[in-house]
């Protein structure tokens, strides 16, 4: 099985979608599905690490082969744009990250093989180049892009003697500031009490709406063929 963990319905919804999931009986934000043969269950775990945390424990993935934390992430590396990919398989099979790059070649969009990285209220450049230097060279690549629930998905993994990675695409430029916080879901009361809360960020949650739809959807397209043609040592994931 294959579990792929998602913080948002912006994140989820869409990979649901385009893996042909469907909404499973054991809650909202559950959805499960076949891909290539092999069984896959998705997670809206919310955003931040207790959040994520506490629903991953809710589920039972005692045969959890591979964890996936998929979804946004903002760039850390000067080079990386908005729609690039950043995966991170540190630790994974040997041939994972040359058929990912294969994928993202032949779909004719920007991937790069680094660490992805988990920190709380990180908003400015200024900060974003604070947390790159402090990480120092995790990867060849080095630190290439900040999430806040890929490294409570790779514990939940490692925990379980499961594989794991984590596939961003990038929504914000490491030069690019972005509100302190995340919506709390899709409902239109809570973007209303987010809207109000950070008015002052009206351009900038302007941008970043924008570029969400198609940097999901490219995501979304490597994604499914990835996980459908992966096949490391000849087996499957």
């Amino acid at each position: 099985m294959i579990l792929v963990a998602a913080a948002t319905p912006w994140e989820a919804r869409p990979l649901a979608a385009a893996l042909r999931l469907s909404a499973a009986p054991g809650g909202a934000g559950l959805y499960s599905g076949v891909v290539a043969g092999r069984r896959i269950v998705l997670a809206e775990v919310g955003v931040g690490p207790e959040r994520a945390a506490e629903s991953l424990g809710r589920i039972d993935a005692r045969d959890a082969r591979l964890a996936l934390s998929a979804g946004f992430a903002g760039a850390l590396a000067p080079g990386l744009r908005p729609g690039d990919i950043v995966a991170d398989m540190r630790g994974a099979p040997a041939g994972w990250g040359e058929q990912a790059r294969r994928i993202a070649s032949r779909m004719g969009a920007a991937l790069r093989l680094g660490a992805v990285v988990s920190a709380d209220h990180v908003c400015t450049p200024e900060e974003k180049r604070a947390l790159g230097a402090a990480q120092g060279p995790l990867a060849d690549d080095g630190p290439l892009a900040i999430d806040m629930e890929t490294e409570t998905v790779r514990q939940w993994a490692r925990a379980r003697g499961a594989a794991f990675v984590s596939a961003r695409v990038v929504l914000d430029a490491a030069d690019e500031r972005v509100p302190a916080a995340a919506p709390e879901s899709a409902a239109p009361a809570a973007l209303a009490r987010y809207v109000l809360r950070n008015y002052r960020d009206a351009a900038v949650l302007a941008r970043l709406a924008v570029r969400r739809g198609p940097a999901m959807r490219r995501l979304c397209s490597f994604l499914n063929t990835w996980i459908s043609e992966v096949r490391p040592d000849g087996n499957d994931a």
